[in-house]
């Protein structure tokens, strides 16, 4: 084999290489996009569960502090009542 045929024989096989990395990047680099976009969608729909949750936390809230002021009023009630009756 003459000079310049290992030339190209080295040529080729660095070549092949280069293309056998890139391919092996673009596959990696899929992957993770892939990878992304799950752990993207994931984090959406966390988010929107923390947010229902939310919502229903501030509604149980709401009607357990009304609940609260009711009964504070009708002992208030109760209790100038049985003054009333007292004086």
């Amino acid at each position: 084999m003459t000079n310049k045929e290992n030339l190209v024989k080295q040529y080729a096989e660095v070549s092949e290489e280069a293309v056998s990395g890139w391919e092996k990047a673009e596959s990696e680099a899929a992957k993770l996009k892939n990878h992304l976009e799950s752990v993207t969608f994931l984090k959406i729909t966390a988010e929107d569960r923390a947010s229902h949750l939310d919502g229903a936390l501030k509604l149980h809230l709401d009607g357990a502090l009304k609940e609260c002021m009711r009964q504070i009023r009708n002992l208030k009630e109760e209790y100038e009542q049985k003054l009333k009756e007292k004086t």
